[in-house]
């Protein structure tokens, strides 16, 4: 027994999946389906000859939905750069499918021009895309595959910390200089050494620091964290005042001053400072 199937006699070009014999069923000859409408997925073949058993076959059919070849595929290894990038190879054709239509997203347009289907800032972008051609399946943009492209964000670089030492009881002010390129919050945290465990606490007591800066990332650019700069807190200075006089029956009056640590910043040396007085 022969079965013959013509693909165009449905409008959404269905194809035959399968077919099953089931030998307890029994009837004329004909073709149907449950609900008379030749768009349903399961028809009923009855083929029997006179005096003999009849044969019930059961055909499942699938719709057939037109696929570009070659399939488009997305870009990669793309990386923000503030400049709208090309999500699909420019060079992509499809020979054998007709023109191939692209959209962007669920709204707007489609277009042939795959050259036009870009995006600027870093995420994750689907793409849908569909044949022209409907000798080969259902054409119609109800039927549209997708593809997903991805812009990564980029690194941010070229800021720094800046920070002036300071007074035991002050609290340090770093500054972030440089090119910081994230939107992102700033967080400066500080440690007791360099690779130690940092915390946004300013330190008030005499010593030596690390300070560093955290930026958050933002929509284009990942989070960065400068490198650590040391910065000391000097103990508050005490001065003493001295007179004295060069010789006994002199009558002029020496001031001599001694400041110890200095109070100036920063500074390693003990100034002394000398004056003269006479009473009139």
């Amino acid at each position: 027994m022969y079965l013959y199937y013509t693909r165009d006699h449905f409008s959404d070009k269905r194809a035959v999946s399968s077919i099953t014999i089931n030998g307890t069923q029994s009837g004329a000859i004909n073709c149907y389906n449950k609900n008379g409408s030749l768009k349903e997925a399961e028809i009923s073949l009855n083929k029997g000859v006179s005096g003999t058993p009849f044969v019930y076959m059961h055909i499942s059919t699938v719709t057939k939905v037109n696929r570009p070849n070659p399939e488009p595929t997305a870009n990669s290894g793309l990386t923000y750069n503030g400049s709208p990038q090309k999500l699909i190879p420019s060079n992509y054709d499809s020979d054998y499918s007709g023109d191939v239509y692209f959209r962007l997203g669920t709204t707007g347009s489609y277009t042939d021009k795959v050259n036009s289907i870009t995006a600027t800032n870093a995420g994750t972008y689907t793409i849908y895309y569909y044949s022209a051609e409907s000798y080969y399946g259902n054409s119609s943009v109800d039927y549209a595959h997708t593809i997903t492209a991805t812009i990564a964000k980029a690194a941010n670089s070229g800021a720094y910390v800046t920070c002036s030492n300071y007074l035991e009881g002050t609290a340090p002010e770093p500054e972030l200089k440089g090119t910081n390129l994230s939107s992102g919050t700033v967080t400066f945290k500080y440690s007791t050494s360099q690779n130690g465990s940092y915390s946004p606490t300013k330190p008030t007591a005499a010593g030596t620091y690390w300070v560093k800066a955290t930026i958050a990332s933002d929509g284009n650019y990942n989070e960065y964290t400068t490198v650590p700069r040391a910065l000391q807190s000097t103990k508050t200075g005490a001065c003493t005042i001295a007179a004295r006089r060069p010789h006994p029956t002199s009558s002029v009056l020496t001031l001599s001053s001694t400041c110890s640590p200095s109070v100036s910043t920063p500074a390693t040396t003990t100034p002394t400072s000398t004056s003269s007085w006479a009473p009139t």
